[in-house]
């Protein structure tokens, strides 16, 4: 066995200088293609990229040419092993991770970055439409955006500050002490929050976002949605003066979709506001459990918070013990957004 260093390319992501070209998440380095020249002895490649592109003249490609991010993981492996599925998985968390920092963003399909390249230009579907037995004829064209490059910059670093993201990196990465299994626990539900982000459909975001908050605030022999009712009004029910009717009437709406698409396939009943409204609440939710790491170090404090903030509804005492600082950031919505987000469906990638 031999300890080795692997790198993938990355297509559609740009890391800038503001962050050093480079950002670490779990065993996962995502660098810059022009830095690692640079720091190949750091990385522990013994000699300089320009002798293996001399071992291997066109038409190998050049090192580090195919993408402008690679995403660098060490493993213990045999020299003649062909399968890197385990390191190759390791990474797609990893980026699941990095786009749950733009879980609850209101440009949905704006981004997107993965390990496949992107082949760019415009997209369109095109649709044909005949009368049966009579003369007319139509058709629709409609033109499917191609998606954006997401570039770690300054401006990127400067709106993650006022984020959550910043310090779910330092819980990831162990920086931050809290129970292994809460720390495993954030990690699932980013990496949720970041599959649901990266999804093509409205039906499939929706869903991993839902299951998400259900990581975070729930256990598994839990009623459902009772709990989260409970727990979400413990968080948040100071926004409508502990009124629980809002929160019971959505998140009973949203559990319902969620139900009727996980255990009978029907996914039709779901709007891009219905998804709007679940990234919402995820987002609050890990920018609450991320924020409040040192009062949160476990699921079971988030329970504790929550049966402690019943109880002091049940006795009439003020609901927001002391203890975690609690905040939710809402994103208004034109009437334009709202419309826009009632009719996504879907997609380009």
């Amino acid at each position: 066995m031999k300890n080795c260093c692997i790198f993938f390319p990355i297509h559609g992501l740009r890391l800038g200088s503001a962050i050093g070209k480079e950002i670490r998440i779990d065993r996962v380095t995502l660098l810059a293609a022009e830095k690692i020249p640079h720091i190949r002895k750091r990385l522990g490649i013994v000699h300089p990229v320009s002798y293996y592109n001399k071992q291997h003249p066109p038409p190998y490609p050049r090192l580090f040419t195919a993408a402008a991010t690679y995403a660098l993981i060490r493993s213990n492996r045999d020299p003649d092993q062909k399968d890197v599925w385990r390191e190759r998985k390791a990474v797609q968390e990893a980026l699941w991770i990095l786009a749950a920092s733009l879980i609850g963003s209101k440009d949905r399909g704006r981004y997107h970055f993965s390990m496949r390249p992107y082949i760019g230009g415009k997209l369109y579907e095109s649709v044909v439409i005949f009368e049966h037995k009579g003369p007319w004829a139509g058709g629709l064209l409609e033109r499917m955006t191609p998606a954006e490059e997401y570039s770690l910059d300054q401006e990127w670093k400067a709106i993650m500050k006022r984020l959550f993201f910043p310090q779910l990196i330092r819980i990831v990465n162990g920086q931050v002490t809290v129970h292994p299994k809460w720390r495993q626990t954030i990690r699932q539900a980013a990496i949720l929050a970041g599959r649901s982000y990266l999804s093509r459909t409205v039906h499939d975001a929706f869903v991993s976002s839902m299951i998400a908050i259900e990581t975070l605030l729930a256990r598994r022999m839990d009623k459902f949605p009772d709990v989260l009712i409970d727990r979400i009004v413990s968080l948040f029910g100071w926004l409508t003066d502990d009124e629980l009717q809002p929160w019971s009437h959505l998140v009973k709406r949203l559990y319902s979709l969620r139900c009727s698409y996980v255990h009978d396939g029907k996914s039709g009943e779901i709007t891009g506001l219905d998804l709007y409204y679940a990234d919402l609440l995820l987002f609050n939710i890990l920018t609450n459990v991320c924020e409040n790491a040192l009062t949160f170090r476990s699921k079971d404090d988030v329970i504790a918070f929550a049966e402690r903030v019943r109880a002091r509804r049940v006795l009439g005492m003020p609901l927001r013990p002391k203890g975690p600082h609690l905040h939710f950031l809402g994103r208004g919505l034109s009437r334009a957004d709202r419309q826009r987000i009632v009719d996504v469906s879907r997609w380009a990638w």
